[in-house]
Formats: C-alpha cells, structure tokens, sequence
C-alpha cells in the first residue's frame, strides 16, 4: 500500500445518493448548536469521478424536500469559531436552486 497523497479537484456538483436526518447530538469532539437542531447528513454522488462524498447538508435546507436523485451542489459553510475567534469551515451539500 502506497503512502504517497495527491491533491484532486473533484466537481461542485452531483445527485444526492443517500441520506439521514440526525435527531441527536454526536458526542464530542463535534460542537451542537445549543439548542440542538437536528441536520441532514448526504452522500452525494459525483459522476464526473465516479465517487461518493459524504457531508452534512447545509443549514437552512428543508430536510423533508430531500428527494434521492436530485441535484446538489457543494458550498462552504462555517460551523462555529474556535477560541480564539477563528472561523472553522467544512464542506456541505445543498440542492442546487432552479
């Protein structure tokens, strides 16, 4: 098994695969808002690539219009700031507007 990493562009874009609402918060490291809000986890299939990616859906996403198949679009998005007020960001997905 090699241990050589190479960086790879993947597409902003693809169909949603599978997905779960979450109606708990994970334990820590992970930083729930107070009071917890449930949130979406997708996979989403890029077919340029041929993989899958995994992520939280993006905030503010009507979860029950969540439909396997549709488009989705990958964006940024911060989940909370550290402690020394630095913003920590990670990559979610939200269906792509028509």
């Amino acid at each position: 098994m090699g241990t050589e990493v190479e960086e790879a562009l993947l597409s902003r874009r693809g169909t949603l695969w599978s997905y779960t609402i979450n109606h708990y918060p994970p334990p820590p490291p992970y930083r729930a808002a107070d009071p917890f809000v449930p949130y979406g986890i997708a996979v989403v299939e890029l077919a340029e690539e041929g993989i899958r990616v995994e992520g939280q859906v993006a905030a503010g996403c009507d979860l029950k219009a969540l439909k396997i198949g549709m488009e989705m679009e990958l964006v940024i998005e911060k989940i909370y700031e550290d402690e020394q007020g630095n913003e920590v960001v990670a990559w979610k997905f939200r269906p792509v507007q028509s």
